[in-house]
């Protein structure tokens, strides 16, 4: 049986260049990957789609993508990478989607979360993709699906939903990303010497956040301040997101 796996994943190990980030090949697959999303969502939006079932069926999708790259990463790397761990920013609409058709309450404030914080994971993944490009096929186009899917729910969301945005429906959404950034900080904390500083949830707690305006912040001021200013930005965007989506919509 494990011979069978490791053949397997060897066969699915398709080796490619990777894309370089801000590159001209980069843009066009990013704009490739915001055209589909946006007239995927269009298209359920239009068509009446059962909302649970919509999501049920895409959060089978991330499932299988995840389970795919969990599996490539840890073969392709020869031991498992903690930095893999499916618990970013970006990873979390895939518990909010399998829960939610299950969800006997619940559902609105699921929908204000993949609507705003799943569009922020989404987003930020094709504009600074340092993590979503990979010298392998399979897990180059895995990111790019997830990501996607990410924002076509996003964007499916912001059209059906006819309710008119405000902060008391915004506020167990933040409530929600507030726990799951705790838990990251946790994660972060727990595995920091197993996985060498590499342990890095949504971009908070003790270790290097490897990310632009974020890294000047951890070292001039360290990582309680990095991790403050992580997560009061993440908060602003997400609403920014809900607000602006909102325009137009009737009470």
């Amino acid at each position: 049986m494990l011979e069978f796996y490791e053949k397997t994943m060897d066969l699915l190990a398709i080796p490619m260049h990777q894309i370089r980030p801000y590159s001209i090949e980069h843009f066009e697959i990013a704009a490739i990957v915001v055209v589909s999303a946006i007239l995927v969502a269009f298209l359920f939006a239009k068509t009446g789609a059962s909302r649970a079932g919509v999501i049920a069926t895409f959060s089978v999708v991330l499932l299988l993508f995840e389970i795919l790259k969990q599996c490539l990463l840890t073969h392709v790397r020869g031991s498992y990478g903690w930095s893999d761990f499916p618990w970013q920013l970006c990873s979390i609409p895939l518990y909010v989607t399998l829960a939610y058709p299950h969800m006997k309450k619940g559902r609105d404030t699921a929908d204000v979360f993949l609507m705003t914080f799943g569009f922020l994971g989404g987003a930020a993944a094709l504009i600074v993709p340092e993590s979503s490009f990979y010298p392998y096929l399979l897990l180059t186009i895995q990111s790019l699906v997830w990501h996607g899917i990410l924002l076509m729910l996003s964007l499916y969301l912001m059209m059906s939903c006819a309710k008119s945005r405000s902060v008391q429906a915004f506020r167990p959404a933040a409530v929600w990303y507030l726990l799951a950034a705790v838990i990251a900080i946790v994660i972060n904390f727990v595995t920091k010497d197993i996985s060498r500083g590499a342990s890095n949830m949504f971009f908070l707690g003790p270790n290097y956040p490897h990310m632009y305006i974020l890294n000047a912040i951890y070292k001039a001021y360290g990582w309680i301040v990095e991790s403050v200013a992580m997560i009061l930005a993440t908060l602003a965007a997400a609403f920014v997101v809900y607000f602006v989506s909102g325009v137009g919509k009737r009470k």
